[in-house]
Formats: C-alpha cells, sequence, structure tokens
C-alpha cells in the first residue's frame, strides 16, 4: 500500500525509510556512484540519517519525495531515485537517480523506475515537468534521457520531462 507502482521489470518504487540509511550511505561512499553526483566527498551514516528524518518528518506539501527501487526478483533495494526541489505552484520539480548496486546497472532497472516515478509525477501528483541533470560523460542517463513515451527535450547536460507527447531535439 506504501508502494506507488510497479514497472516494466516488474521492480517497485517505495518510500524511503531510516532502515535505508546503511545502505544509501554505502551506495553514496562508492566512488563509481559518486563520480556522477554533484557531491564529491563521502558522507557519514548520521548525515544521511539526518537526511532521511528531514524529509520523512514533513507535514503538509513535501519539497522532497524520496524512493527506493526493489528488485523483482529478489525484492531487493537496488538503487534511489526521487522528486527534488518540488514547486507546487509551479507544477515542477527536478530528478535524480542512483542504481547502487552494481550488478543491476546496465539491466534497464533505471530506466523503468524512471518511467514509474514519472507517471506517478504527472499523474498521481498532478506535477507538469521534471528536470533531470546528466554529466556530460554520463551517457547512460543521457541516454535514458530519451524515453519514449514523454516529451523529452535536452539542452548541454537538462532533460525536461513533460506529459505524454515525445519529442527530441
Amino acid at each position: 500500500k506504501d508502494r506507488i507502482g510497479s514497472s516494466r521489470t516488474g521492480g517497485i518504487l517505495r518510500p524511503a525509510q531510516l532502515s535505508d540509511v546503511p545502505l544509501f550511505t554505502k551506495w553514496m561512499n562508492d566512488p563509481d556512484t559518486r563520480r556522477y553526483l554533484l557531491r564529491r566527498f563521502p558522507i557519514t551514516e548520521i548525515e544521511e540519517k539526518s537526511w532521511i528524518e528531514k524529509i520523512s518528518t514533513l507535514t503538509g506539501t513535501p519539497s522532497n519525495l524520496v524512493f527506493v527501487f526493489e528488485s523483482k526478483e529478489e525484492g531487493r533495494p537496488i538503487g534511489t531515485m526521487g522528486l527534488h526541489n518540488i514547486s507546487w505552484l509551479h507544477r515542477n520539480a527536478t530528478t535524480g537517480t542512483i542504481i547502487g548496486e552494481k550488478d543491476c546497472r546496465g539491466q534497464g532497472y533505471a530506466s523503468d523506475a524512471k518511467m514509474t516515478l514519472l507517471g506517478y509525477a504527472f499523474e498521481s501528483l498532478g506535477l507538469h515537468k521534471i528536470i533531470s541533470h546528466a554529466f556530460a560523460k554520463n551517457t547512460k542517463s543521457i541516454n535514458r534521457g530519451k524515453l519514449r513515451d514523454w516529451n523529452s527535450s535536452f539542452c548541454g547536460n537538462l532533460f525536461c520531462f513533460s506529459h505524454r507527447t515525445y519529442i527530441f531535439n
């Protein structure tokens, strides 16, 4: 009941919980993961726990929603994805993705999870635009930005998704 949907791979997105902190810390401290993030330095479990507590205790209209993507086969957490800097007035947000489990990278999980998240953002939350950034070297993320079912525009290292029609410039 706390899951927002399932993707084509059968994986699910569920809200992040305090019990995810050790896993998030492990993923964020992996140099292979961190090289594509704005955060350059390792993180402590205390910092990660504080951040999860902050976003999970918000009342009213949250500005960040963070989810864990679990694989269908084992139900194990393999990554995290979120809607950040949500502007309920302007109906937009930014998004970020981490596939933390190395053995799950390159298997379509991130694309499927992104489609699930976009469906939730547009259809359930009523957002109109989702913005995603990628470093130029992160070709997998850039290619994932060219999703089939959404209006997607690309400029430099910035993707904008809007509801339902695919256009690529």
